[in-house]
């Protein structure tokens, strides 16, 4: 009886697997476009089905009132990301197209990284490795606990609840930090993307509440003796998860948020800088003096081209195409950098915006093959995804549209020796001034209100309303 039921189990399992493969292929086939908010929940609920359906098998138990309490919470996970992307913007077709293709991005960056440099992100490592301990834990460990301990006893329940849900769980919830911090907490990413991601990571907190400490609670006598644990008021074992969401989360938001605007500021007061100098220049007569200081600012807006381009898969890519080399992985000087070719790939305004010239060219076409067969993109959806959007790219990377207006106002330098470009400096500055205007230090109403949320409201309720959850927990458990 046992190897049948044994046998059920790993079949589960197995299913659970084939399912998680399926909705990959599917995120895949989407590449760059939002997936629909049913197939979400449907895959949700099918999980949560086939987990409670494993732990049936296993302990005998079974706790349909507590499997439609967790699918509950992970519908409302869902409408409330819906409610907070409609109040903060990010729910907007075109903001989740939006946020789609940055998620691509990320995802090219990886590949890249593992076929054309040979060196695996450590991102990727610990997505890999969470992954898989959550797998061996739930399927190994469940096995181990069931042929190892009395069949049919708290005792066991509890160990078999540990393996199936808990650390799994939290395996699941450390995954979701690794997958969402580059967003959350990164200076070149903005409010949108920024947004997004943190409510993501709101309700995947929420859904750990039930999914991780729930079932500790629930055997909570018998998981005494497994973890030699203290009673614990059951508020605050609903509200830690949301404290960690706190330090985890939105911690690292403001700094990254803070971060963002504050470079962004800089960059623009660089530019300012800059052409205030280049436009004193141009103004001297022609001569050595004139060309001497026309080097200089050359020789310093290569070194900051430079120093924002160290590192950067994604302007590796535009350097690549542009060019038909790869650009080194730390580049020093601007000797690393084909600048004219690379300028005419970045180009953000104009009549060349993003490279539109480079459309026709079929030398580019070449190394876009190259390129998709360098990084085992054999249908070539990645790729072309993110060239044919290059232009979005560039806007919503701070990192890339910085580079690519340094090598926009490089040219004007170039021909300020022999040329009166005193028009185009002054209608440059004219611009920078006004997008330093539009710099406010204006706050984010989204994560003041999910800073009270965690701080307040939901231990708050969570206390208040504690005999009515320990009624209704119990009602469930019969």
């Amino acid at each position: 009886m046992r190897i049948l039921i044994s046998a059920a189990f790993v079949a589960i399992t197995l299913a659970y697997l084939f399912l998680s493969h399926k909705q990959q292929q599917l995120e895949v086939a989407r590449l760059g476009k939002p997936s629909p908010v049913w197939q979400g929940i449907a895959f949700q609920a099918t999980f949560l089905t086939l987990l409670f359906a494993g732990f049936s098998v296993l302990t005998g138990v079974l706790l349909p009132g507590l499997w439609m309490l967790m699918i509950g919470v992970a519908l409302v996970g869902q409408f409330v990301y819906i409610i907070t992307g409609a109040v903060a913007g990010f729910w907007l077709e075109e903001t989740r197209r939006k946020i789609a293709i940055l998620a691509a991005a990320r995802n090219f960056e990886s590949s890249f990284a593992m076929t054309v440099e040979g060196r695996v992100p450590i991102p990727l490592f610990l997505t890999i490795a969470l992954g898989l301990t959550a797998v061996a834990v739930g399927l190994f460990g469940g096995l181990w606990v069931y042929w190892r301990y009395p069949h049919g006893i708290g005792d066991t329940n509890a160990r078999i609840a540990l393996v199936q849900f808990t650390i799994p769980g939290l395996c699941g919830n450390l995954l979701a930090m690794l997958l969402l911090w580059p967003a959350v907490a990164s200076e070149y990413v903005d409010d949108d993307a920024r947004n997004a991601s943190l409510a993501v990571g709101f309700t995947a907190t929420a859904l750990l509440t039930i999914y991780v400490l729930l079932p500790v609670w629930l055997f909570r006598g018998d998981f005494g003796s497994v973890l030699s644990a203290t009673a614990i008021p059951l508020w605050l074992v609903l509200s830690a998860p949301f404290v960690v969401f706190l330090f985890v989360y939105v911690v690292p938001f403001f700094l990254g948020m803070y971060m963002h605007r504050n470079q962004a500021k800089k960059m623009l007061e660089w530019h300012r800088t800059w052409l205030q100098r280049l436009l004193t220049t141009s103004q001297l007569p022609a001569g050595d003096t004139r060309a001497a200081r026309i080097h200089e600012s050359l020789e310093e807006i290569d070194a900051e081209i430079v120093k924002h381009s160290s590192r950067s898969p994604m302007l590796r890519l535009f350097h690549y195409i542009a060019t038909g080399t790869w650009m080194d992985s730390r580049v020093k000087s601007p000797a690393h950098l084909a600048l004219p070719e690379l300028s005419g790939a970045l180009a953000v305004t104009g009549s060349g915006a993003a490279g539109s010239g480079l459309d026709d060219d079929l030398t580019v076409h070449v190394r876009l093959r190259e390129l998709k067969t360098a990084v085992k993109d054999p249908g070539g959806a990645l790729v072309d995804l993110l060239w044919s959007n290059r232009a979005e790219l560039i806007a919503w990377d701070l990192r890339l549209s910085h580079t690519g207006k340094l090598l926009e106002i490089r040219a004007l330098a170039q021909l300020a020796e022999t040329n009166d470009l005193k028009e185009p400096i002054t209608l440059e500055l004219k611009d920078v001034e006004e997008r330093l205007k539009r710099q406010p230090a204006r706050k984010n109403v989204m994560a003041a209100a999910l800073v009270s949320v965690v701080t307040v409201v939901v231990p708050w309720l969570f206390k208040t309303w504690e005999p009515t959850i320990v009624s209704t927990l119990s009602g469930l458990m019969k």
